[in-house]
C-alpha cells in the first residue's frame, strides 16, 4: 500500500478501527430489550472496577516478568486490557454457545467486550504521555505475555466474585474468567501506540498477545463450552433432586 503513498501502519490502524465499530454495533443489536437495567451490577463492576484491575494485573505480570520500565508494562498492559467482541463472537454466538452456555453468561461477556474497547483508549493515551525509553525485551516474553492475558482476567474476576455472587455460580464464574480474548481493538490501540511513540517493539509484543490470545481462547471454547455445560446440567439435576424426593 505504501506504492499509493498510504503507510502500512496507517493501513493497520484504519482497518482495525473500521473493524472495531462493525463489532461494536454488532453487539450492541443482539442485545434483548431491558439488558441494561437488568444487568447494571455486573456492568458496573466488571467496567468501573475491573479494567483497571486487569491493567494492574497485567501491567505487573508484564513489568516483573519482562523487566521492560514501568511505563512500557503500563502501555502493554494497557493494549491487552479490552476484551475484543469480534473474537468473542464465536465464543458467545452460534449453535454451539446457544447450547452449552447461558445466556446470562453469553449476554454479560459480549456487553463487557463492547464497552471496554472503547474505555481502553484513555488507559492507552496516559502510557503514550509519559513513555520515554524503549524496552529489552528476552526469550521468554511470550510465556510472560500469555501470563499477563490470562492472568488479568483470571485475578481480577475471581477476586471481584463476591460482588456478583448472586449474579454467577463458579462454573459461570470460571469461564467467564477464561474467556477474555483480545484482537483488533489491541492491534489499533498498538499502532496508535506505535505512531505516537516511535517504538516499535509495542506492536511486537502486541501482536504477541493477540496471536497468543486467538490460540489460546479459540483452541479452548470448545472443551471449556462443554465443561460448563456439564456443570449446568448436574447443578440443576441436584435442584431437582429435593422436589422429586418430595
Amino acid at each position: 500500500m505504501e506504492d499509493f503513498g498510504v503507510p502500512t501502519s496507517t493501513l493497520l490502524e484504519q482497518g482495525a478501527r473500521l473493524t472495531l465499530a462493525v463489532g461494536l454495533t454488532g453487539v450492541a443489536l443482539r442485545l434483548p430489550h431491558g439488558y441494561w437495567k437488568r444487568n447494571l451490577r455486573w456492568l458496573l463492576v466488571i467496567i468501573g472496577i475491573g479494567m483497571a484491575a486487569m491493567l494492574a494485573v497485567g501491567t505487573g505480570a508484564l513489568w516483573a516478568g519482562l523487566t521492560v520500565p514501568f511505563v512500557m508494562a503500563l502501555m502493554i498492559g494497557a493494549i491487552i486490557t479490552p476484551t475484543h467482541p469480534v473474537v468473542t463472537t464465536p465464543i458467545v454466538t452460534g449453535s454451539l454457545a446457544e447450547e452449552k452456555v447461558p445466556e446470562r453468561v453469553r449476554y454479560n461477556l459480549s456487553v463487557e467486550s463492547g464497552i471496554n474497547d472503547g474505555l481502553a483508549y484513555l488507559f492507552v493515551m496516559l502510557p503514550i504521555l509519559l513513555m520515554t525509553s524503549p524496552p529489552q525485551l528476552h526469550w521468554w516474553a511470550p510465556i510472560i505475555v500469555i501470563a499477563a492475558i490470562l492472568g488479568r482476567r483470571l485475578v481480577t474476576i475471581w477476586t471481584l466474585r463476591p460482588l456478583f455472587r448472586t449474579l454467577h455460580n463458579r462454573p459461570q464464574t470460571f469461564f467467564l474468567s477464561w474467556f477474555a480474548p483480545i484482537g483488533v481493538s489491541a492491534l489499533f490501540y498498538a499502532t496508535l501506540a506505535e505512531k505516537h511513540t516511535g517504538n516499535p517493539e509495542i506492536f511486537t509484543y502486541a501482536s504477541l498477545a493477540i496471536t497468543a490470545s486467538v490460540l489460546i481462547h479459540g483452541l479452548s471454547a470448545a472443551p471449556i463450552s462443554a465443561w460448563l455445560k456439564r456443570h449446568q446440567s448436574q447443578s440443576s439435576d441436584e435442584a431437582e433432586a429435593p422436589s422429586r424426593t418430595a
